[in-house]
């Protein structure tokens, strides 16, 4: 069997587990579906995270993640412009 059939199995048997977007998670670079770790860093399990993202399921849990990215990021920016506010503030 090729690393290509590999993947594809592993791609499916994770599929035919009927995964929603609550059962996808991401940790440290890493993306955790219903127990299993895939890290986009090695090939093979690049290969497979392309599969599942075939799925709508996938694509809605990577839609969250860039949401909650964006609105992190503005709260960031709200900490950034205060600092900056205040840098101008002793200048003056």
């Amino acid at each position: 069997m090729t690393n290509h059939d590999k993947n594809l199995t592993r791609a499916l048997a994770i599929l035919t587990t009927e995964v929603d977007e609550t059962d996808v998670c991401f940790e440290a670079g890493s993306v955790i579906v219903r127990g299993q770790r895939l890290n986009p860093l090695i090939d093979d399990e690049r290969a497979v995270l392309a599969i599942l993202m075939a799925d709508k399921e996938f694509g809605f849990s990577v839609s969250t993640v860039e949401n909650l990215a964006k609105e992190l990021r503005a709260l960031q920016r709200v900490w950034f412009d205060a600092a900056d506010e205040l840098k101008l503030e002793e200048a003056a």
